[in-house]
């Protein structure tokens, strides 16, 4: 039982870390101009693996309306 519960909690853990990074990432990209985001946008090498951080540029950029 114990093992099944830190199982759960390592679990739940994990998942609250990545939650807090995505919005960390979030706010940071948030704070940044048009010119900003499309040069990241711009500047990611492999679309199929990209970071949290890009991927929150990503976000923003959509949100915003921005061509790319």
């Amino acid at each position: 039982m114990a093992a099944l519960f830190h199982a759960i909690f390592s679990a739940d853990m994990a998942w609250r870390q990545t939650m807090e990074d995505a919005h960390r990432a979030a706010a940071q990209v948030a704070a940044l101009t048009d010119a900003q985001l499309i040069a990241i946008w711009a500047g990611i090498l492999d679309p199929e693996e990209i970071t949290e951080e890009q991927q929150a540029v990503i976000d923003e950029m959509e949100r915003r309306n921005l061509d790319f």
